[in-house]
């Protein structure tokens, strides 16, 4: 990059004369999206498994559902249909306010059934 100095008015001024830049990459645009994507996709994956690895190194009980399996632990656990469940949850969200999305309602299921656990 070749860079030129000019003074105007006591001040400095850097004015680009020329600009070359070499890129030579071996992925296209789409090839890198893909990569950024599954590098997200990760994320959700190690992100789960960081604190339950941390929750058993500080002795805490870990209970860990999958998303797909909790309507089917609230029924069994709770012994309760989930839409009663989801009730629940709805009440306590309007009392918490937003943002209750659907993670938050996940947790709080998840919450519901391991507070079930360790009453029986």
């Amino acid at each position: 990059m070749d860079l030129k100095l000019v003074w105007r008015n006591g001040s400095a001024l850097l004015r680009h004369r020329r600009l070359e830049l070499h890129i030579d990459f071996d992925f296209r645009i789409e090839q890198i999206r893909a990569v950024h994507f599954r590098m997200h996709k990760a994320e959700g994956v190690m992100f789960p498994d960081a604190l339950a690895h941390a929750a058993e190194t500080c002795g805490l009980r870990l209970l860990a559902v999958p998303e797909k399996d909790l309507a089917a632990q609230v029924e069994q656990v709770m012994a309760m249909p989930v839409s009663d469940a989801m009730k629940k949850v709805a009440m306590l969200g309007k009392s918490v306010g937003p943002p209750w999305g659907a993670d938050q309602k996940n947790a709080t299921l998840a919450a519901m059934i391991a507070l079930a656990e360790r009453r029986e």
